[in-house]
């Protein structure tokens, strides 16, 4: 055998030299997606921290405003409708976080898989198998019942001046 024809049947055994560019063009395209992905969804996690953030600040706002001593309690009605849209908003950037981290493991990770013959290990499907029994929405169900009760206690707080001035006295 020739040295020709032994690097030609290596080629054969192991994929062309052309067949091993692309793979590694298509591997790195594929962990600069991942990065991007990465930045994205920690983004979208900031964000969902600030909307927190912000619908509290704004709740206590509006508490201490109502509540002071020439307050109006009717800006207590504006309570629920904040308090929904910051559930809502955050709600929305964890949908994105879940589709994104879907697409990782679901479909960028098995492609990274098999282009390297490597049984690479994944955080997604880590997540994944822990979460097969907890959804998502009981994790972040704790932060909606606090947003959640807040507005309601708002719109229902019972209103001294509601009743006449000789309740308003304690």
């Amino acid at each position: 055998m020739t040295a020709e024809s032994t690097v030609f049947a290596s080629h054969d055994r192991h994929g062309s030299a052309d067949e091993k560019m692309c793979t590694t063009k298509a591997i790195d395209v594929a962990v600069a997606e991942f990065n991007a992905l990465r930045s994205e969804l920690l983004s979208r996690s900031a964000t969902q921290s600030a909307l927190v953030g912000v619908g509290f600040a704004a709740i206590g706002i509006i508490y201490s405003s109502a509540l002071g001593d020439r307050g109006d309690q009717g800006l207590l009605l504006a309570i629920p409708f904040i308090a929904a849209a910051a559930i809502l908003a955050y709600a929305g950037e964890g949908f994105k976080i879940n589709a994104i981290g879907s697409y990782i493991r679901d479909q960028l990770w098995p492609f990274l898989q098999a282009r390297t013959d490597a049984a690479l290990p994944s955080w997604e499907h880590h997540l994944y198998l822990g979460r097969r029994d907890i959804k998502r929405s009981l994790i972040t169900a704790p932060i909606g019942a606090l947003f959640y009760i807040v507005g309601m206690t708002a719109a229902v707080y019972p209103s001294p001046s509601r009743y006449g001035p000789e309740c308003s006295q304690p």
